[in-house]
């Protein structure tokens, strides 16, 4: 989807200022906004993954109601995923449960960066580096791309 491949190409786009920085609390502090970003990243993927789904086959009140439902924000760690996939079709979430049985390393990243954006939201300073949020951003790709194959069916 060009919509998804766009914002994953901004998201590593702002990564990778961090790994550019020479000041090291600048550095963590961009790490930090980067693990945010990477939430936003997943979630309107998500939205944008559903949406397109939903868009031949509903009606046009219910496509608002679940664009509304949608930006009020999901919380999209890998079990959040797998219920609202469900909400929609219990196929989608069982392709994507069987995703998740076989790539635990990269549902481990999508739920650490949704920890570390929690704590980040909650005042808490965590020290995420650079090659870490690097490396789990691109297991979030592969859940976005998994969620794209899992509702393809």
């Amino acid at each position: 989807m060009i919509a998804v491949e766009n914002r994953y190409r901004s998201l590593v786009a702002e990564i990778k200022l961090a790994g550019k920085s020479e000041n090291a609390e600048i550095a963590a502090a961009l790490c930090r906004f980067g693990a945010v970003l990477a939430c936003g990243f997943v979630e309107r993927s998500i939205e944008a993954i559903i949406l397109d789904r939903l868009m031949v086959r509903a009606d046009p009140k219910i496509l608002n109601f679940v664009k509304s439902h949608l930006r009020r924000g999901v919380n999209c760690n890998s079990r959040g995923i797998a219920a609202l996939l469900g909400r929609f079709d219990s196929a989608w979430r069982k392709s994507f449960e069987e995703f998740l049985r076989d790539h635990e390393k990269e549902a481990a990243s999508l739920d650490s960066i949704y920890s570390v954006r929690n704590n980040v939201a909650h005042g808490d300073s965590l020290n995420v580096t650079y090659h870490t949020l690097k490396n789990q951003i691109e297991d979030v790709k592969t859940i976005v791309d998994a969620v794209i194959q899992s509702t393809s069916r």
